[in-house]
């Protein structure tokens, strides 16, 4: 031993001194350490992921049985991803596309009447153009948007949560039974 330290039944010095994980990487032709039975070397000497990646006919890599080439030579994820009339990828049985050629989540976002995507049932326009999040977003008397029932407007028109946080004599907000103004002005966390 050279007195350096290995996990025996785990890691063994190689034969150029170095150390591998025994009965998980063993070297390759190369002098490299690869993981055995997990990679092997490819015919241009990278590794690749056996029974996971295979080279493609242009020497990349791609994920077998996930991945495969699209007519113009890109990589889609093959029963996830099918190309767009436009030559894009897009999910299919997820994403659809709109009528002005951009993609939309099918059962999740339709288009507003301005062209925008919004998610139905989720976000609805509001009287200014807006979106907000619907039984859960609404607009405030200034035109900003609050979260209801969470947040409310200050007496200055800030935002501060209700129940949580309430204003300070000096006008900034501190956490309700989690801080409070310390005799000296500071806040401090009570014990």
């Amino acid at each position: 031993m050279t007195g350096d330290k290995i996990r025996s039944h785990y890691k063994r010095p190689n034969s150029d001194g170095d150390k591998i994980r025994s009965h998980y990487k063993r070297p390759n032709s190369d002098g490299d350490k690869i993981r055995s039975h997990y990679k092997r070397p490819n015919s241009d000497g990278d590794k690749i992921r056996s029974h996971y990646k295979r080279p493609n006919s242009d020497g990349d890599k791609i994920r077998s049985h996930y991945k495969r080439p699209n007519s113009d030579g890109d990589k889609i994820r093959s029963h996830y991803k099918r190309p767009n009339s436009d030559g894009d990828k897009i999910r299919s049985h997820y994403k659809r596309p709109n009528s002005d050629g951009d993609k939309i989540r099918s059962h999740y976002k339709r288009p507003n009447s301005d062209g925008d995507k919004i998610r139905s049932h989720y976000k609805r326009p509001n009287s200014d153009g807006d979106k907000i999040r619907s039984h859960y977003k609404r607009p405030n008397s200034d035109g900003d948007k609050i979260r209801s029932h969470y947040k409310r407007p200050n007496s200055d028109s800030d935002k501060i949560r209700s129940h949580y946080k309430r204003p300070n004599s000096d006008g900034d907000k501190i956490r309700s039974h989690y801080k409070r103004p310390n005799s000296d002005g500071g806040r401090r966390v009570p014990c």
